[in-house]
């Protein structure tokens, strides 16, 4: 099977929940970015990496932090600042054929970013000169910085005229086998701000080998002059949750221009544009400052999320796409969404994270307002329309609930245009790096137990090497899955469905991806049969929410958040929780009307001391693993002003 990119957003401030870029849907391949925050330290431009810590900054490198955000946390390094005018020989013109041109870049004082300083590099785009390379091959005493392991930002500003410019920049690595990622911006009048991510750019080159970074006008109209200014690399690593977290606990941190979520020792996720676009296996702890160990695979380390993100992708089916003989489901195709707009508009949040759960919301909103495309790294590039107005957009909205022990619920909402769906149905594609070892366990027929389980399967062989289950609501019944493979063996694809289409399409997705073992259909029918069909609650004192949002079938349970709703009467609530046949891992109660209330909950008879709040204050509580009888339940409530 052969892919096009998916449909590469700009990408979204982590952790904040403001707005981001408007993304320019078939134009740009294979670029996805992510969040974003603030940092710290220094060197010399062009001369090497900073050496860490709270170094001395010169007057140009203060005025650079206090210019920009993201150099506030952490450490950075001006590559490029235009104050001196041997960094000019650092910069290069070619032609076409790779060739220098006969004009090359100059200094500038005539425009700069003047918060910053007072030079910049001009340079000019045209037939003869038709890229600006940044690779030293000028210059006698300066280079380019090649390592940037040890950075979550490329940051640069360009300068444009009065029509507004699309040009590709490029990061190139390696001598002979050279690799490149691409990222097409537009550049309107004025100073435009754009911030890449660098895990993103590691994705496709070798971040320790860095050997030049590349601007070149796309579809050439004829010659631009442009002005580039503080070329930065920036790490702007900070920390929301589990600074200190032990072996298990879950952890919170923006990135680079994304938001990252682990449970220490587990796993770890990494959130851009609103989806997870990387999840690792953490055997040794790489964020705490450990030194990671592979295991017999030697790929241990690497991201096991294909390269465009891992879903659950909401797509459109024909009526024939279960067939064996039907065409290939190319589930990343941006022209699946032409008719929904041309630009989307994503962003991401962290809605709340706590040492019980972290829950993360990501939104695609197409048909934005008019506004520049590809601006939304730009100084003036921001949120377009009203929050209400924004809903109201057709779009995808992805909302994860994720649990230290492996459990990821997802809802997925759509809100299609008024043209609808491109297919006669929705399923949803979950993508793999097909290079980890991945195999599709295809679960026994549906009719073979009393209570039929549905699920997808992608384990692979080996200790510690972690394995995805997939499950659904009973209620969605899916009734078929099929798996693809990219003709280079990169990308793995596994999607299932469906469900009919509407102007809204609500789902619900369980993904648990630890323990590191789910490797047959009897553990994968174990832990999907205990979300597909919930232990009974009958409660005495107060009463099972119905209606809460995320619980598909009214029946208590929430499937897009994995938990039982509870609903006290006064301050006490009794009941009983029978596990029936399957065995319950760790079950979860949310208790509403709990906020700002102190909560005693007793199972069996034993106080139950672990016990969290949601976003609004209400009390969470995990019971251990049931299995066999019903097992009693209360909760007292006491307003937090009365004390123990």
């Amino acid at each position: 099977m052969s892919w096009v990119g998916r449909f590469t957003c700009c990408g979204s401030r982590a952790g904040t929940g403001r707005a981001l870029s408007p993304l320019i849907g078939v134009v740009i391949g294979l670029s996805l970015l992510g969040g974003c925050q603030a940092l710290r330290g220094s060197a010399e431009p062009g001369s090497g990496p900073a050496d860490g810590g709270q170094m001395h900054l010169s007057p140009v490198l203060k005025r650079m932090q206090s210019a920009y955000a993201d150099l506030h946390a952490g450490q950075f390094i001006s590559l490029a600042d235009f104050e001196s005018p041997g960094q000019v020989a650092l910069f290069r013109s070619v032609r076409a054929d790779g060739q220098e041109s006969r004009r090359q870049p100059a200094l500038s004082v005539l425009r700069s970013r003047d918060e910053t300083g007072a030079g910049s590099l001009k340079f000019r785009l045209d037939d003869e000169s038709r890229q600006l390379r940044f690779d030293g091959v000028r210059s006698e005493d300066r280079a380019l910085v090649r390592d940037w392991t040890g950075y979550t930002m490329l940051m640069m500003s360009i300068r444009g005229s009065s029509e507004e410019v699309v040009l590709r920049v490029g990061v190139e690595s390696g001598a002979e086998q050279v690799l490149r990622w691409l990222r097409t911006v537009r550049v309107g009048p004025g100073w435009n701000l754009y911030r890449f991510d660098v895990a993103s750019i590691g994705d496709f080159v070798d971040l320790a080998d860095v050997r030049a970074i590349t601007l070149e006008q796309v579809d050439s109209s004829g010659a631009v002059d442009l002005y580039l200014d503080d070329v930065i690399l920036a790490d702007n690593t900070e920390w929301t949750l589990g600074t200190d977290a032990g072996a298990g606990e879950l952890y919170v941190l923006t990135r680079g221009r994304r938001i990252v979520v682990g449970a220490r020792g587990r796993f770890e996720l990494g959130f851009a544009n609103g989806v997870i676009v990387s999840w690792r296996d953490s055997p040794a702890d790489r964020v705490f400052g450990k030194a990671a160990a592979d295991d017999v695979t030697g790929l241990e380390l690497g991201n096991l999320v294909d390269i465009g993100g891992l879903g659950p992708w909401p797509i459109p089916l024909a009526g024939d796409w279960a067939q064996r003989t039907a065409q290939a489901v190319s589930y990343d195709d941006p022209n699946l969404f032409e008719s929904w707009g041309a630009a989307a508009l994503t962003t991401q949040e962290v809605v709340s994270a706590t040492p019980f759960r972290v829950v993360i919301e990501g939104q695609w909103r197409f048909e934005v307002p008019a506004a520049p495309l590809g601006r939304g790294e730009t100084e003036s590039g921001t949120e377009t329309g009203s929050a209400a107005q924004r809903q109201e957009l057709a779009g995808h909205c992805w909302r994860y609930t994720i649990y230290p022990d492996g459990d990821i619920y997802v809802q997925v909402a759509s809100r299609a245009p008024a043209g609808g769906w491109a297919g006669s149905a929705v399923g949803y594609a979950l993508g793999l790096d097909g290079r980890r070892g991945f195999e599709h366990v295809a679960p026994r027929p549906l009719d073979a137990t009393s209570d039929p389980v549905d699920y997808v399967l992608l384990a692979r062989t080996g200790s510690r090497r972690g394995d995805l289950l997939w499950a659904w609501p009973a209620s969605q019944r899916f009734g078929h899955q099929r798996g693809f493979c990219s003709v280079d063996g990169r990308r793995l694809a596994v999607v299932v469905g469906a469900v009919e289409t509407g102007s809204r399409v609500a789902t619900a997705h369980l993904l648990r991806i630890w323990p590191a073992d789910i490797d047959g259909r009897v553990e994968a029918e174990s832990l999907a049969g205990d979300y597909q069909h919930p232990a009974q609650v009958t409660i005495d004192a107060g009463e099972l929410v119905r209606d809460a949002p995320g619980d598909f079938d009214g029946d208590g349970f929430n499937e897009a958040e994995g938990c039982y709703e509870l609903r006290p009467v006064g301050a006490v609530l009794r009941g009983l929780v029978d596990p029936g046949e399957w065995v319950r891992f760790g079950p979860i109660f949310r208790v509403h009307g709990s906020a700002g209330q102190q909560a005693w909950v007793y199972a069996g008879g034993r106080t139950v001391k672990e016990i969290g709040r949601d976003a609004d204050g209400n009390a969470l509580f995990r019971l251990g693993p049931l299995t066999g009888g019903a097992l009693t339940l209360e909760v007292h409530l006491r307003p937090e002003e009365d004390g123990g």
